[in-house]
């Protein structure tokens, strides 16, 4: 399985998820799972057709939900490759580092 979308922490509150794949991704669908908050939203969703290479998606104000120890947070992320029509996926955990 390609890697090509990478989680990047840049504060404890601020994610990018980053093409870093060399070329452009399609059909990119994220979402968060488990006991999270992205911009003031439960269940946040992002879609977009084409994200280019060394572009990212930001995730902004992450906030851990009462409960998150129970159900942890993740991101899921599926994406496509320009001359491929298999769907990528991958899931990763948003929870924030350390302070």
């Amino acid at each position: 399985m390609t890697r090509n979308l990478e989680l990047d922490w840049i504060d404890p509150l601020t994610a990018h998820v980053t093409n870093r794949s060399g070329r452009a991704v399609l059909d990119v669908d994220l979402r968060t799972t488990g006991k999270v908050t992205v911009d003031g939203k439960t269940d946040w969703t992002f879609s977009t057709k084409k994200l280019p290479d060394g572009e990212f998606i930001g995730l902004y104000r992450i906030k851990d939900d009462v409960g998150w120890a129970t159900s942890p947070p993740f991101l899921e992320m599926t994406w496509r490759t320009e001359d491929s029509s298999e769907e990528n996926y991958r899931r990763v955990p948003l929870h924030r580092p350390q302070e």
